[in-house]
């Protein structure tokens, strides 16, 4: 009788029966393509993704006509400067600011609302790249439900309708996370010429929204290095996809991942260029890392979701005490120096913050902690807008 049956050392995209007449030898035939396994398509990610559009598009409407406060207000101010009078003044990557110039151009006084709507459709080359990543190894049933759970998850979907970066810099990082894990799926010999190519642009656009991307890039090289390993042996047929230039030589693929930060600096160089010129310094992308160690590697304990509750003008102190009991005494902080040159206050931040870390370890460790507790509560940058902006966030200000 037949039996499916499926190589474990081959992967397989179609399940096969073996028919074995007696005393014959066993032959392979292919199932027909309805009852074979089928790998994710986009005809499997339309309901998923559409529905997350559609999430997104019902928080951009509440969202449309309301203040845009601190970071929001700040990128729209740079995004129209840049479109008005051709020049960008801002400390932060320049990517964002960039899109809200050029919905500016097309769209003038609802730039913001433009802005919004991108966002929204991007959703969907985002969650697209997100959920054939997770199908990549985890099969098509891990890329729907991948598909669902981006769409629905409110504290991402929210970013949609807010004017920060998060939404662009996914559309670009994710992409490039694909392709890199993709390297190692396809191999040495399999995998295109163009694929650590588009990882190093896909990298080089998210660096270009958020400078933190930078940590990323030599542990991303080192891991398409590790990733297509090979002995020589196995790489001498090289030539039928891969040319033989970009196999490289030794154990690790240190080509592909040369070809991979090639295409990184390419795609970062210009803006470097621009900024040696402003500056006067070498400033890869921005100059904003200074002011977050200001604020993350010193004493004072902060948490911008509650700004400006109950009247106060600054971030305000975070109560609670397994909150205080995990920090600990706190150590006298630092005062930040003062540079004329942005790029000098950069330097000057960094030291000063690394400079207390070494000298106050264990609360720098405990700290992190709270961070990063910080950093993933559920809802946090929507419920922090809806109780800044006008009229929405009232009731919770008063009852602060």
């Amino acid at each position: 009788a037949p039996v499916p049956s499926s190589s474990p050392t081959r992967p397989l995209t179609e399940q096969h029966i073996v028919l074995a007449p007696p005393g014959g030898v066993p032959e392979r035939l292919a199932l027909p393509p309805a009852l074979a396994t089928r790998s994710l398509g986009a005809v499997d990610l339309i309901l998923p993704l559409g529905v997350g559009v559609a999430v997104r598009l019902v928080l951009v409407l509440a969202f449309l006509g309301t203040a845009l406060l601190g970071d929001e207000g700040s990128y729209l101010r740079l995004g129209r400067g840049w479109a008005e009078f051709g020049a960008y003044t801002g400390h932060w990557a320049p990517g964002y600011p960039w899109l809200i110039g050029l919905l500016h151009d097309v769209t003038g006084d609802r730039a913001d609302a433009a802005v919004r709507l991108v966002q929204a459709l991007l959703s969907i080359w985002t969650g697209a790249h997100l959920a054939f990543t997770a199908s990549m190894f985890c099969g098509r049933r891990a890329g729907i439900a991948a598909a669902w759970i981006y769409a629905l998850y409110v504290p991402l979907a929210a970013f949609s309708a807010l004017l920060f970066s998060e939404s662009l810099f996914l559309a670009a990082f994710v992409p490039f996370t694909f392709h890199a894990l993709r390297l190692s799926r396809e191999g040495r010999l399999s995998a295109p010429w163009w694929r650590p190519v588009v990882a190093g642009l896909f990298l080089g656009l998210a660096a270009l929204t958020r400078e933190s991307t930078l940590l990323f890039v030599l542990p991303a090289s080192a891991w398409v290095a590790w990733a297509l390993r090979g002995r020589a042996a196995e790489k001498r047929a090289g030539s039928q996809r891969l040319s033989a230039w970009s196999h490289g030589s030794g154990p690790l693929a240190f080509t592909p991942a040369a070809i991979l930060l090639a295409s990184f600096a390419l795609t970062v160089l210009p803006w470097t260029a621009r900024n040696a010129h402003t500056y006067g310094r070498v400033v890869p992308v921005g100059v904003t890392a200074g002011s977050n160690a200001a604020i993350s590697w010193n004493a004072p304990d902060l948490n911008f979701d509650l700004a400006l509750l109950g009247g106060e003008s600054a971030a305000a102190s975070v109560p609670g005490e397994l909150r205080a009991r995990i920090r600990g005494e706190e150590p006298e902080g630092w005062r930040r120096r003062h540079a004329f040159n942005q790029a000098d206050q950069v330097r000057l931040d960094i030291a000063d913050g690394a400079r207390f870390a070494a000298a106050n370890p264990a609360f720098f460790l405990r700290t992190r902690a709270v961070e990063f507790v910080d950093l993933v509560s559920p809802l946090s940058f929507l419920v922090r807008q809806l109780r800044l902006v006008d009229d929405v966030g009232e009731p919770l200000e008063s009852g602060a």
